[in-house]
């Protein structure tokens, strides 16, 4: 079973699924980033021009500070974070409705039922990370250029 997990380590690289992978996280960035921009102009009536810098800073710091902590969320919840979760309402649920727990396929022990998730191959996700860090880093320039026109 080593074999097969570290074959699957192996192919983590750039292919085809990473690069539309990151093409659709760009996409959904920036949709994020329009939202917060109509938000700001219209919500918060803020002229264009006369806060061109905070609102770019504003609507790209924040749309990939957002990709950036669902990054997180997910690779904790790979890691195993909510498994015990997933488990017990799984177990409450088979109890509930079924007569018998072994007639089920849900594993009899959450040991039994963790190896089987750390069998499963897991997904390279770092694209959500790099497109949000991407955003985040041009919101932090526009940021910089804020204050620079301050002083």
């Amino acid at each position: 079973m080593k074999q097969k997990k570290d074959i699957i380590d192996e192919k983590k690289g750039i292919d085809k699924g990473f690069i539309i992978g990151f093409i659709v996280s760009f996409i959904i960035c920036a949709f994020i980033a329009g939202i917060v921009i109509i938000q700001e102009i219209y919500g918060l009536n803020r002229n264009f021009n006369d806060n061109l810098n905070i609102i770019l800073c504003d609507a790209f710091s924040i749309s990939g500070l957002l990709l950036c902590l669902f990054y997180i969320l997910c690779y904790v919840s790979d890691e195993g974070a909510f498994d015990i979760i997933a488990y017990s309402i799984q177990l409450v649920w088979v109890m509930t409705f079924h007569r018998n727990v072994r007639e089920t396929k849900l594993p009899k022990t959450y040991t039994e039922y963790r190896q089987l998730k750390r069998e499963k191959p897991r997904l390279n996700l770092k694209f959500i990370l790099l497109s949000g860090s991407l955003f985040l880093l041009v919101g932090i320039v526009f940021l910089i250029l804020y204050n620079m026109n301050l002083k």
